[in-house]
């Protein structure tokens, strides 16, 4: 499991996107079998060995984290040692109620029209829009918000 170019995120956290990013973060460090790092299920284990591995797999969580998180966000998790209290703090700090936000998606999906695009970009916005509406709610996609 060594550093690989596809190890990077493409959804980079800049303080507003906290919904979208901890989905992305979660979805990837869950396909490399490391999200016990992450909610601090995994513990650090008691044998040499086993510490040497599980220290690695921090790091490499650590690195993840600071290399999707804008330059801001990461010089603020410099105090923490563990990804899972890294994780835990950006929820602390970023997954608050944003009502403005809230409101911005509501007026943005109102007055979301197909105008020049063809069918397919017109739909993929849409899902955009409602995916980011429906992560910062907190819901699922419900099929008639598309009617």
């Amino acid at each position: 499991m060594g550093s690989q170019s596809h190890d990077i995120l493409s959804t980079k956290f800049d303080r507003k996107n906290y919904p979208t990013w901890k989905f992305h973060f979660r979805i990837f460090v869950q396909g490399k079998r490391l999200f016990g790092m992450l909610d601090g299920s995994t513990t650090e284990p008691n044998e040499d060995k086993e510490k040497l591995v599980w220290h690695a797999n921090n790091a490499r969580v650590i690195s993840w984290i600071l290399n999707s998180v804008h330059v801001g966000v990461a010089l603020s998790l410099r105090l923490f040692n563990l990804a899972s209290e890294m994780w835990k703090h950006l929820k602390n700090l970023y997954a608050q109620c944003n009502h403005a936000r809230d409101f911005e998606l509501e007026h943005t999906l109102s007055e979301y029209k197909q105008g020049d695009k063809d069918i397919q970009n017109y739909y993929s916005g849409l899902m955009a829009i409602c995916s980011e509406q429906d992560q910062s709610f907190g819901g699922n996609l419900s099929s008639t918000r598309l009617k």
